[in-house]
C-alpha cells in the first residue's frame, strides 16, 4: 500500500477518535455519563474493532496506530520507536512518522 493510501486510512481512525471524544466529553457535560457505562464501553469497544482493522489493511501488524493515539498520544509524549529495519530509536512525533515507522516494518 501507498504511503498516501496508508495516511488516509490512518486519518479515518483519527477523526474517529476525536469525533468520539468530542461527543462523550459533551455527554458528560450534559448527563455526567461515566464512560465506563455500558454506552462508553462499547463505543470505544467499536472504535478498537476499527482500529484493529484499519491497522490489518495497512500492514500495522505491531499496532502502531493505537500506540501512537494512547500511549504516545499523537506525539505529544515525544515517544519512540525501533523500526525493524534499521537500529535507532525514532521518535514519532507526527503523522509521517508514524508512516514511516509501519512502512519501514
Amino acid at each position: 500500500m501507498k504511503r498516501k493510501e496508508i495516511k488516509e486510512k490512518i486519518k479515518t481512525v483519527l477523526q474517529f477518535h476525536e469525533e468520539l471524544n468530542d461527543k462523550w466529553s459533551a455527554l458528560e457535560k450534559v448527563l455526567g455519563a461515566d464512560v465506563s457505562m455500558g454506552l462508553g464501553d462499547l463505543s470505544w469497544r467499536l472504535f478498537d474493532k476499527y482500529t484493529d482493522a484499519i491497522q490489518r489493511e495497512i500492514g500495522d501488524d505491531n499496532q502502531w496506530v493505537a500506540w501512537w493515539i494512547f500511549d504516545n498520544k499523537m506525539g505529544e509524549n515525544k515517544l519512540t520507536a525501533i523500526q525493524s529495519a534499521g537500529k535507532e530509536r525514532v521518535e514519532i512525533k507526527n503523522l509521517d512518522a508514524l508512516v514511516d515507522l509501519i512502512k519501514n516494518k
